[in-house]
């Protein structure tokens, strides 16, 4: 390749100028020894020639003759059109010329060989580099063949280890490696006994010394039967133990009963506090629920109750004034008043109008008992009828009762009915009073039949 590109170099340094004057040189230097190929150039040589002579002949050397021919019109011609054919052919390989001028040529050339002397240079560094890296890899593995002999060494040593590891284990009563692992001290406890192991030597060399000067001491004397007093130093060493025992167990005792006693400070810290607690929380528990110790039975309920309960006295000492002909009214006691037994604050006294007396409600004979009852019952349906606007008690019905009263109570309750039906409510007595029968405009009376009981109205 560098043969043939120099070859191209030395042809073409004539060609590349500008055009006719460079094929001429190059045709004239190369003389007869042009090939037929050449042919082309040698008459554009002879053309150029006629046409500065305007001759019809040229006289020029053809390739491969050596004789002078005169040139017709014809050939004129035809030269002429070898000639325009070769202008043609030179522009067109000017056009395919990678390089316009000898000098951009030559520019190309000097960086080729610039690149090529880098990439030999390159070249020779990677070749460098590839022996050095090979070389290492040489070296590497004859250290791998090394590390690979050393650790079948290695196994083979750890192997015979391992059976002497486990003949030592077996040896030394260890059923596994585990329970060895387990049975190791740690660095503490090694330094504690090999303290021990030393303190024991020192002990054992000092037991020595004393045993040689004892042994020098009692040298040529007379041994004593000490057969008792070992007796006796066996039982007096079972009653330090015993004693020992002993101590430990109260010691532990001991420990125990100061860690209660502790705790039980604390508890009781908080059992008093929970009992002065307890005690707001259980008065005011007891005082709701009307068990109180010292005071009147009365629950919280009941109090709510007797707050109506006066409206409801109120409404029906109305009544009772009229039917009891200002005799007496009725009247709720006082806490003070009562007594201490269970469910006490409704019970209700009589007050007399005529002594300014007050005296309990059992002393109320049978008639003034129906007539307080009564206006007991009417001063309900007037309460409830305040309290619920929509609850209107249009009828009332009275169950006997009559009877037990005289003539002029008679007349008095019959009064206070007669007004209460006057007004919107229907008031029914049942009752087999004759004379009250008769005092009873509207009666529905019923009798006893043979075919059972009937009833008819009477006007």
């Amino acid at each position: 390749l560098e043969q043939e590109r120099q070859q191209f170099l030395n042809e073409a340094k004539g060609i590349c100028g500008d055009g006719i004057e460079e094929l001429q040189n190059y045709v004239n230097s190369k003389g007869e020894s042009v090939s037929n190929k050449d042919g082309v150039f040698v008459a554009l040589r002879a053309n150029k020639a006629g046409a500065g002579q305007k001759t019809n002949a040229i006289d020029e050397k053809q390739v491969g003759t050596t004789c002078h021919e005169p040139i017709g019109r014809e050939q004129v011609e035809s030269l002429s059109r070898d000639y325009q054919e070769c202008q043609k052919e030179t522009l067109r390989i000017r056009e395919e010329l990678i390089y316009p001028t000898k000098k951009d040529a030559q520019m190309a050339y000097e960086k080729i060989l610039s690149a090529e002397n880098q990439r030999k240079m390159a070249y020779q560094k990677q070749q460098q580099e590839y022996d050095a890296l090979k070389e290492e890899l040489v070296s590497k593995q004859g250290q791998r063949l090394q590390e690979e002999d050393k650790q079948k060494q290695l196994q083979q040593d750890a192997q015979k280890l391992a059976v002497v590891f486990q003949k030592a284990l077996e040896k030394a009563g260890f059923a596994s490696a585990e329970e060895y692992q387990g049975a190791v001290l740690d660095e503490r406890s090694k330094k504690s006994i090999e303290r021990e192991v030393e303190e024991y030597v020192k002990a054992c060399q000092e037991n020595q010394g004393s045993l040689a000067a004892m042994q020098k001491a009692v040298k040529g004397k007379e041994q004593l039967d000490t057969t008792a007093l070992k007796e006796k130093i066996r039982e007096i060493e079972k009653e330090r133990k015993c004693l020992d025992e002993e101590r430990i167990s109260m010691h532990t005792a001991y420990v125990t009963d100061a860690a209660v006693l502790s705790h039980c400070g604390s508890y009781l810290e908080k059992k008093q506090k929970l009992e002065a607690e307890d005690w707001v929380v259980k008065s005011l528990f007891c005082t709701a629920n009307g068990r109180l110790t010292g005071s009147a039975k009365i629950d919280f309920e009941t109090y709510i109750q007797r707050q109506y309960f006066r409206q409801i006295i109120h409404e029906a000492n109305k009544r009772l004034l009229t039917m009891s002909g200002h005799q007496f009214i009725l009247k709720l006691k006082e806490t003070a008043n009562t007594g201490r037994k269970s469910n006490e604050g409704l019970d209700l006294a009589v007050q007399s109008l005529v002594t300014d007396s007050e005296r309990d409600i059992k002393t109320l004979s049978g008639g003034e008992s129906f007539l307080a009852a009564l206006a007991m019952a009417l001063g309900l349906s007037d309460i409830v009828t305040k309290q619920a606007g929509a609850v209107h008690l249009d009828m009332m019905f009275i169950d006997e009762g009559f009877g037990s009263l005289d003539a002029q109570s008679r007349k008095q309750a019959i009064e206070v009915l007669n007004r209460l039906s006057g007004g919107e409510r229907l008031v029914g007595i049942i009752s087999h009073v004759t004379e009250l029968k008769e005092q009873i405009d509207h009666r529905l009376v019923v009798k006893r039949t043979d075919k059972g009981s009937e009833a008819v109205w009477e006007y």
